[in-house]
């Protein structure tokens, strides 16, 4: 199932840069705040609800979508990020079109199936549309191809 980009530097600037987009955009900070109002309305219903399901998942679900929107926000922000490191930038949405692949096979083995709804990312394929838009790969090939030129790259 491995491709041409699976191990390569291409791959690991594509997680790496990824990673480096949530610090960028101050993340872990706007999650916090929302979190904070999350476990103040989930303490404010379990002063009427007393069901273990509620105190455990209520938490969690509201924050889904927003968690979800965070990472697209990080694998673009990414993408500009490696491209401007001199990492060609297309590889990005080969790379999560395989995490969907790999989350796929991972879920046919498991027996309890809710469709994603509990991730907290958003799926591969996903993803790759995502960056693989016209507009967005443009942008970020027209950094990766300023860096080539600024090397003197031919290739």
């Amino acid at each position: 199932m491995a491709s041409v980009y699976h191990g390569s530097d291409a791959h690991l600037a594509t997680v790496l840069a990824h990673e480096v987009g949530h610090i960028v955009a101050r993340h872990h900070a706007e999650k916090e705040t929302r979190s904070t109002w999350v476990y103040f309305i989930h303490d404010m219903l379990n002063r009427f609800v007393t069901i273990d399901f509620a105190q455990r998942v209520l938490p969690l679900v509201p924050l889904l979508p927003f968690n979800r929107r965070l990472e697209m926000e990080a694998d673009y922000i990414g993408l500009l990020l490696m491209a401007a490191a001199g990492y060609d930038p297309r590889c990005a949405p080969i790379i999560y079109d395989e995490f969907d692949k790999y989350e796929e096979l991972k879920e046919s083995r498991n027996k309890f199936k809710l469709g994603g709804f509990l991730s907290s990312h958003p799926p591969g394929r996903k993803r790759a549309q995502a960056l693989d838009r016209p507009r967005i790969m443009e942008e970020a090939l027209v950094l990766y191809n300023n860096v080539k030129a600024k090397r003197g790259d031919e290739s």
